[in-house]
């Protein structure tokens, strides 16, 4: 009689995971207070001792994350360990990233090479203690295989992007010394009203900007996709890499954000540094809308036009707030804050002097309309307050850009607070809703003694 071949046996049992639905909260927990301890808290006092503590338990802290990811993103499926790495490595790397622009505190390549040493031992002595020690060095090899051309296709993309990264096999390690320490001359920025050196932003600086700056439909449906991705990772019933996606989705929106309120770096130009949040805030909101849209469809047609008609009235509010702002739209504020009327004694808008473009047309337009020309044997001068190269390539070689308006012929001013309002001939203006951006004078036949509201720094 024949004999039925054996049937394999499921990967769920390579991997016990207790009882059905189990979660690890309390490694959860543990790890959660130990990183809120030593990012927020941290020790008394720093010590040698401390740090060299601190280095070392970069290696038993990220690899007991990595089980914790492992547990969590697929309940013992099996790719749940390469997942788990891929997650732990980005956030070790991230973690030392962020502390590029923290004065304080300084990158370690060594620390980034501990979290993944870390996160490859005790992810490979799980594997070995389910599958056996050969199959678990089998699937770390190949493992290691297929992050090979991933390697080599991103060091070239690098090379094309940044060709001194690859001039010199040092020159990566070289830049990330440079950039370890904040490299540039404090200075203050408005914020919520305040004058605040960069260094010293408060932890609120990234949260409060994304709240009062993106559409608000946008952050409704981002803020419902993110409790739905919750729960579909953790209670959802989705097979293990679809729950794994979403807890990634989750982490790539969020992960970054709470980095920077535990490690507090400097915080300049609102959340530009941080536009890589928007790609995720931006599919979690169409989570959420697909499954509203759903929802809707359930109830019939009068249901989707009420939808089809929210959703076109949230979208309508930022087009037509972007028209009116054109083309400086990255000045933004949303109606929770009350747009750039309310934001402009409270927050940075124009901080990177666009508007000079606008006014510095206009002021070569309105020296054409007078028919008048530089001084015989100079250019004209012209006293700037904000950035000098974005004015100089706007007002052309005929202009020279000074910062001593007692030798200047007209002033270029932005609207920020450290540049003074002066009593002089406007010869232009830009101005959006209600808010001035730039604005040109003719300080000719004027006396005036400083551009700035504030010594300049």
């Amino acid at each position: 009689m024949a004999v039925a071949p054996p049937v394999p046996r499921p990967i769920e049992r390579e991997y016990p995971r207790g009882p059905a639905g189990a979660r690890p909260w309390g490694l959860l927990a543990a790890i959660a207070a130990l990183l809120v301890f030593l990012f927020v808290v941290g020790p008394p006092e720093p010590t040698h001792v401390w740090d060299a503590i601190w280095d070392a338990g970069h290696v038993p802290l990220f690899g007991t994350l990595a089980l914790l990811l492992r547990a969590l993103l697929a309940s013992g499926g099996a790719g749940a360990s390469f997942r788990a790495f891929g997650l732990t490595v980005s956030l070790g790397a991230m973690t030392e990233l962020a502390q590029t622009l923290q004065p304080s505190r300084e990158p370690s390549i060594a620390d980034a090479v501990n979290d993944a040493a870390g996160a490859a031992a005790l992810l490979v002595g799980a594997e070995a203690r389910a599958l056996g020690l050969r199959q678990a060095a089998r699937r770390c090899g190949a493992f290691v295989l297929r992050l090979l051309p991933g390697l080599v296709l991103g060091y070239a993309v690098m090379g094309l992007l940044w060709p001194w990264g690859v001039a010199a096999p040092l020159n990566p390690l070289r830049a990330l010394e440079y950039f370890s320490v904040f490299f540039e001359k404090p200075w203050r920025e408005v914020f919520a009203g305040q004058l605040i050196w960069v260094p010293d932003m408060p932890a609120s600086y990234l949260p409060t900007l994304l709240v009062l700056q993106l559409p608000e439909i946008m952050l409704a449906l981002a803020a419902a996709g993110t409790l739905l991705a919750g729960w579909l990772a953790l209670r959802g019933p989705l097979p293990p890499r679809r729950r794994a996606n979403a807890l990634l989705l989750v982490a790539a929106a969020f992960a970054p954000i709470l980095l920077a309120i535990a490690t507090r770096p400097a915080m300049y130009n609102g959340f530009r540094h941080f536009l890589f949040l928007l790609p995720p805030f931006a599919v979690l909101g169409g989570i959420a809308g697909a499954w509203l849209w759903q929802r809707a469809a359930r109830h019939g047609r009068s249901a989707l036009l009420a939808a089809a008609a929210v959703g076109a009235v949230g979208l309508a509010s930022p087009v037509v707030e972007m028209v009116r702002l054109h083309p400086y739209e990255y000045t933004h504020f949303n109606h929770i804050e009350g747009g750039v009327a309310a934001a402009e004694n409270r927050f940075m808008l124009d901080y990177w002097g666009l508007s000079f473009k606008q006014a510095a047309q206009e002021l070569r337009e309105r020296l054409v309309e007078r028919m008048e020309t530089p001084p015989e044997g100079r250019r004209w001068r012209v006293a700037v307050c904000g950035p000098h190269p974005p004015a100089a390539v706007e007002l052309g070689p005929e202009f020279e850009p000074t910062w001593d308006i007692a030798k200047a012929d007209f002033a270029l001013m932005l609207g920020v607070y450290y540049c003074m309002q002066l009593n002089a001939p406007i010869l232009a203006r830009v101005d959006r809703e209600g808010v001035n951006y730039a604005r040109a004078y003719d300080v000719r036949e004027r006396s005036f003694s400083t551009l700035f509201t504030v010594p300049h720094l």
